[in-house]
């Protein structure tokens, strides 16, 4: 048997043990994004500048992800509006997809490892 720090709350449950997981924030910030008033096929695309985040990768999506909520622009997302995180190595940037221009879109960010 491996040794370790077993945890158990009050009602005898496992909280934190061998095989647990939690999430660690390690970057987080606020970012706001407007879309262009010019854009192609009716959508209209903004990218934010490179923000970075110690340790992600294109493709480490099981240890590092990112949490987020989106506020602005008539409350909420269209049906085929797109908040899209691009993954880079140290560093991620946002990009919003709106269906007008000037939309405004304020953009809180917790950048995790679990």
């Amino acid at each position: 048997m491996p040794y370790g720090v077993e945890i158990y709350n009050s009602s005898g449950e496992l909280i934190l043990g061998q095989t647990t997981r939690t999430a660690s924030i390690i970057v987080s910030g606020v970012t706001t994004l407007t879309s262009p008033t010019t854009g192609s096929g009716g959508i209209y695309t903004v990218i934010s500048s490179s923000i970075n985040f110690p340790g992600l990768s294109a493709s480490n999506t099981a240890e590092y992800n990112f949490w987020t909520t989106a506020q602005g622009g008539g409350g909420g997302f269209g049906t085929l509006e797109a908040l899209i995180f691009n993954r880079s190595n140290d560093t991620f940037t946002i990009e919003y997809r709106a269906f007008s221009p000037n939309v405004t879109k304020v953009v809180r960010w917790w950048g995790i490892r679990y």
